[in-house]
């Protein structure tokens, strides 16, 4: 885990206009400074292409935390954190870490406070200490509710905790609970199968206490996966409609030939939801219609199953706000002649973004395709820069406006020769975004973190 304060280097400012392009790399922090480049790890903690890719990364006040594969804490080659989370409400990073004499397979908890950080005290709380947490066993961080959920399945329970204090609320426990999903104020809790119907309560999230029973009906088949979003349940089978059911009418819509995510993003002030599949993005209104599909264009790239991290073979990151989608791809896996962006100086350029007409018939609502006032616009790339592209894409306007790009056609920032900066910036691994200072952060696979500016 790497801690660097940026007090010295960097000052706050609010842009009036928001904007990304003149973006580039301006300091690297190399994992671990200090560490000897030779300096032996065991296998254990790095991944299977031996690197030490960044897989986490956030900015509180003047500190970039980031976490390496390596995972190591104090350069103790015992310990591996497995994830981090800065918890905003009590000034401190969440650590989830695990033991090689363990097999790695119990989950240690501990909370970090900022103030002892500073001081370079890393010992921490010990958190749920009285609780077994193994594998398969879960943390979930739901910042929404300020609610922590535990999962223990030697015991058949679900704990929920209070984000800010550690304290437990209540216990889940059912024969028949099968998982939950959560969303604003409320838990969606859905049960094994009964006959052709799946039970469901609504609980309230914050006591435990039950709100609503329900209960898809219908001939089951494969569920390909089950989702709650504000008043509507999202209920995907295979070869079937996507299903968007309002709990509190007991309507449903649905949305034809849908393919299953690979991912989906939430932005409930908005009721949008955003789709991710095979470097794709689509954004869909809860009415079942499609704002935007971004003209079917890839816009992130797919790594090698042997290169995932945490589960994912994608680098795309969701700022704070939730407003900005930042999307990774590499230039070499664009399709021939894949223009990403609109010309900003032509108002009839971009994409569609309108109210569209539902055509209701026997409760079957069609979205109609969507057209797209885009034309093929000719931008050049920068004449020298490297494979890698950032994109930037604004959610709540469903449009693509940026492109961000390191330049090599000149002396870089980070003092570094020209083959290895741009090998430093064709290995993105993480994108953060700092609002506050209009700043992006990348992590690498070498476990550098680069800041730009």
């Amino acid at each position: 885990m790497i801690l660097l304060s940026r007090s010295q280097n960097f000052s706050k400012q609010k842009a009036q206009e928001i904007t990304f392009k003149n973006l580039q790399p301006k300091i690297e922090v190399t994992y671990l400074e200090g560490r000897g480049r030779d300096e032996a790890l065991n296998p254990f903690f790095t991944n299977r292409d031996g690197n030490n890719a960044v897989q986490e990364l956030f900015v509180y006040d003047d500190f970039v935390v980031a976490l390496s594969v390596h995972g190591i804490v104090n350069h103790n080659q015992k310990e591996k954190i497995r994830s981090i989370f800065m918890n905003n409400l009590n000034d401190s990073i969440f650590v989830v870490s695990v033991r090689e004499r363990q097999d790695c397979s119990k989950m240690k908890c501990r909370s970090l406070p900022i103030k002892q950080l500073r001081e370079g005290n890393n010992k921490g709380l010990k958190l749920f200490s009285n609780f077994v947490l193994k594998w398969p066993d879960f943390i979930e961080f739901d910042e929404l509710n300020s609610k922590i959920v535990t999962k223990h399945t030697e015991e058949g329970a679900y704990r929920v905790w209070s984000l800010e204090t550690y304290q437990m609320l209540y216990v889940l426990t059912h024969e028949f609970l099968a998982e939950f999903k959560i969303c604003n104020g409320v838990m969606l809790l859905l049960f094994n199968p009964v006959g052709n119907s799946i039970p469901m309560t609504i609980i309230n999230v914050h006591n435990g206490e039950p709100l609503m029973n329900i209960a898809y009906q219908g001939q089951l088949g494969e569920i390909e996966f089950v989702e709650q979003f504000n008043e509507n349940i999202l209920i995907k089978q295979k070869d079937k409609p996507l299903k968007i059911h309002d709990i509190l009418t007991n309507q449903s819509k649905f949305i034809y030939n849908f393919e299953s995510p690979d991912a989906f993003i939430f932005v409930y002030e908005k009721e949008l939801f955003v789709s991710l599949r095979e470097g794709k993005i689509t954004i869909w209104s809860t009415d079942g219609s499609m704002v935007t599909n971004f003209n079917q264009q890839v816009l992130y790239s797919q790594e090698p199953e042997r290169r995932k991290i945490q589960e994912r073979n994608y680098v795309i990151s969701l700022s704070t706000s939730r407003r900005f989608l930042f999307t990774v791809i590499k230039e070499e896996q664009l399709p021939a002649n894949q223009n990403n962006l609109e010309n900003p100086e032509n108002p009839h350029h971009g994409i569609l973004l309108q109210a569209q007409s539902l055509t209701t018939s026997s409760n079957r609502v069609l979205t109609p395709n969507q057209t797209s006032l885009r034309s093929n616009i000719n931008i050049e790339p920068p004449k020298k820069s490297t494979d890698v592209i950032i994109n930037v894409i604004d959610i709540q306007k469903g449009k693509l406006i940026s492109e961000i790009r390191a330049s090599t056609s000149k002396k870089n920032n980070l003092k570094l020769s020209p083959k290895k900066f741009e090998k430093l910036m064709n290995t993105i691994t993480y994108v953060f975004y700092d609002e506050l200072r209009h700043e992006v952060i990348t992590g690498h696979e070498s476990g550098s973190v680069v800041i730009w500016n």
